[in-house]
């Protein structure tokens, strides 16, 4: 089973200097984007069904289970940039 990320988390450094940090908690999101999800469903699907198109009404159907597993799997998404002034870490945990 696969989980959604819960925390992203910014860490900036500068050569000489002291850093900041920032911890984002994810799951704040979920109940927004859960929300989100059933409104389009509410209205994409009836909008779909009085049109005829039944092979959208599929497809509509499935994209929300589809973009749920994307976003899992940016799990321990790890990405470091570097230059000669300034490193970025972000990494979702």
């Amino acid at each position: 089973m696969i989980f959604p990320p819960s925390f992203l988390r910014l860490r900036s450094r500068r050569p000489g200097r002291r850093g900041w940090g920032l911890w984002l908690p994810l799951f704040l999101l979920w109940p927004l984007v859960l929300v989100f999800v059933l409104l389009v469903s509410l209205i994409a699907v009836p909008v779909f069904l009085v049109s005829g198109r039944w092979r959208r009404v599929l497809d509509a159907a499935l994209l929300g289970p589809r973009l749920f597993v994307v976003f899992c799997r940016f799990r321990r998404l790890l990405v470091h940039v570097r230059d000669e002034e300034q490193e970025l870490l972000i990494s979702v945990v």
